[in-house]
């Protein structure tokens, strides 16, 4: 999987992580409410893929994505 994962739960939460998974069952054994989970290489290209895929302006996937910046391992998206 790519450096950084977005993690899909079933109670309705994303999670954006930069945790090494080797694949999805790694993701899987992590989080125990799994759902399905997303691999990116770059913060920049999960913005793209929240504001396609949510059609959300570039300034709220900024907003959402604005732990990362912090230093954050892992957020809740």
């Amino acid at each position: 999987m790519g450096p950084l994962t977005l993690v899909y739960l079933r109670d309705g939460r994303m999670i954006l992580t930069a945790e090494p998974f080797a694949d999805w069952r790694e993701a899987q054994d992590r989080y125990a409410d799994y759902m399905s989970s997303l691999a990116f290489e770059t913060i920049e290209a999960v913005r793209r893929y929240l504001v396609l895929e949510y059609r959300i302006t570039e300034e709220r996937a900024a907003v959402i994505t604005a732990g990362w910046q912090s230093g954050e391992v892992e957020i809740e998206v």
